[in-house]
């Protein structure tokens, strides 16, 4: 999977020097150069000798020299990280969204040293524990809000000082010819290239390419605060707790070993790549919005919600909630009833959220509500004209001794979440907690045909209509198919 961000080869540079000599103010960021930065005037470009990190050194670009570029040994020296957007579909996509500037403001990065004042103010407050922290992490460093900006701390371990820096938008200038943005400033410096694999150039394998990855996702992807994403006080008391189980505890469930490992359609529409599981952690490299979530939850909280489908000698199959699961073929008659025929067809009035940018790794996350809607007695959701899915039943394997309910499909993905092993306070389980805990139980029926079916079967009911002036659109099914009153 590629990288959003690439580095600079020696043909970059060569086609960039042919039209500006603007790398030779390519500057490093007050962050990277005191978390490690050898020095503040060289960056890393891609690697075309053996045994050697080659390294364009800027101030050779002004003192007008033939070679510009230095040779380090790779475990060394921090050398530091100028990224650069060169694949041509975000290139497109960004261009697009700044109406082809000069230069734009994408992402964020701890930047500058936060003044004097304030980094004595934040380092009491840290101290005392009064500092909020967004959850956020910079090339793992901890960001914390205050006073409507961000600051990410880093520690010196040896006097045990703190020191702040200001989290700020960061700068890229456009090359139309080379079609691809490149960074204004070396952002991150910490990472030596210790990695034996540098010197056989399988740069996909490399520290540095491990290193661009996090990057993105600390500017973009990672748990900053989202709105969308806090949680109330009945949402963190919902008596619907979801878990996230190790390995070892997953293996140790009688259950497993009947598991088919599934996936809907709808997350594999969502960028489904990999269910998290607690203490397991993928290689980097990964695009961290292609995560699911496989539900498991203590059997005791659904027992008495739950419909036994077959029992087993070690475990129970049993039905609970209801999700968007089969993507639908017949696409046409869903939109013909929709946009044509606007009669057999009723909002339930239940929506399922998404994030909206699952399938835009250069975007960050953004809610998306998709209304459920029900034809002909069933229930769906529209992405698109020619995306809809069917909601479905979900089914759960049941290990009674361990009381433990693992459902047997990944029902949905495109959320992302941290790898720093607090996934209790993670955007993916504030998502499950705010959302999914909810979306999963039923809506009621609308299923208008069995509502009229029953009202011409029931003349008392009729005459219970007639007076209390009542019509079929103030009817609807409850989960056992009993006439209710619509709420």
């Amino acid at each position: 999977m590629k990288n959003v961000f690439s580095l600079l080869t020696k043909k970059d540079i060569t086609s960039i020097l042919e039209d500006s000599d603007f790398l030779k103010d390519i500057t490093c960021t007050q962050f990277a150069k005191y978390t490690g930065f050898m020095s503040c005037n060289i960056f890393w470009t891609k690697n075309t000798s053996f045994g050697n990190i080659l390294v364009l050194n800027p101030e050779y670009i002004k003192e007008g020299r033939k070679n510009i570029f230095l040779s380090v040994v790779p475990s060394t020296c921090d050398v530091g990280v100028l990224p650069v957007i060169k694949d041509k579909r975000i290139y497109e996509n960004i261009n697009e969204e700044f109406n082809d500037a000069d230069e734009i403001e994408f992402g964020e990065y701890p930047i500058t040293y936060a003044d004097k004042e304030t980094n004595n103010i934040l380092a009491k407050l840290l101290e005392s524990g009064d500092l909020p922290e967004t959850r956020r992490r910079f090339n793992g460093y901890h960001e914390y809000w205050y006073k409507g900006n961000r600051y990410v701390a880093f520690t010196t371990m040896d006097i045990e000082e703190y020191h702040f820096f200001k989290v700020e938008k960061v700068k890229w200038i456009n090359l139309r010819k080379q079609k691809m943005f490149i960074c204004k400033n070396i952002l991150i410096a910490d990472k030596p290239f210790n990695n034996g694999l540098m010197y056989s150039g399988i740069f996909s394998n490399s520290d540095m390419y491990k290193t661009l990855d996090l990057m993105y996702r600390d500017m973009m992807l990672a748990h900053a605060d989202i709105e969308e994403l806090s949680l109330t006080e009945n949402e963190k008391n919902n008596p619907l707790k979801f878990e996230f189980i190790t390995k070892e505890e997953r293996n140790n469930l009688s259950v497993w070993r009947y598991m088919d490992s599934k996936t809907s359609d709808f997350a594999s529409f969502l960028g489904y790549y990999s269910s998290y599981i607690k203490g397991f952690y993928y290689p980097l490299g990964y695009d961290s919005l292609s995560v699911g979530y496989l539900p498991i939850i203590k059997y005791d909280l659904i027992k008495d919600r739950c419909k036994k489908i077959a029992e087993y000698p070690d475990y129970l199959l049993v039905s609970f909630g209801e999700y968007p699961i089969k993507r639908v073929e017949d696409y046409q008659k869903l939109n013909w009833f929709l946009n044509v025929h606007k009669s057999g067809f009723y909002e339930t009035g239940k929506t399922y959220r998404i994030n909206e940018n699952f399938n835009k790794k250069d975007k960050p996350f953004k809610l998306q509500e998709l209304k459920e809607y029900e034809i002909d007695g069933k229930k769906y959701v529209k992405i698109d004209d020619k995306t809809w899915f069917e909601v479905n039943e979900l089914e759960w394997l049941v290990d009674v001794n361990k009381n433990k309910a693992v459902c047997t499909c990944t029902p949905f993905a495109g959320l992302n979440f941290d790898l720093w092993n607090d996934v209790e306070n993670s955007d993916l389980n504030k998502f499950i907690m705010k959302y999914f805990a909810k979306e999963i139980l039923p809506s009621k029926s609308r299923n208008v045909d069995k509502i009229n079916e029953m009202i011409s079967s029931d003349i008392a009911l009729q005459m219970l209509m007639n007076k209390q002036n009542l019509t079929v659109e103030d009817l609807e099914l409850d989960s056992e198919s009993k006439l209710v009153l619509r709420r």
